[in-house]
């Protein structure tokens, strides 16, 4: 994905909503898509998790996912 493509997806969702890019390990990746998805903020995490983790239910908030090309979305399959 390019800058236009990345930006044309982004000028879709409200401007204020918060972007999330996955957590820790060591590399680069291209970015293969945008989803938005439901989080909960982990008040008691490792320092190498990320702030957020995946929500199932209301209490989370909505964020956009920024997804790389070699990301394994197993546990962000139930959102679709």
């Amino acid at each position: 994905m390019n800058v236009a493509e990345l930006i044309e997806k982004l000028k879709t969702l409200p401007q204020d909503m918060t972007v999330v890019a996955d957590s820790y390990e060591d590399g680069y990746d291209i970015v293969r898509d945008i989803k938005v998805s439901e989080v909960a903020y982990q008040t008691e995490q490792k320092w190498y998790n990320g702030q957020f983790t995946s929500s199932d239910n209301q209490t989370g908030i909505k964020v956009v996912r920024i997804i790389s090309e070699a990301r394994d979305d197993k546990k962000w399959e139930r959102e679709g």
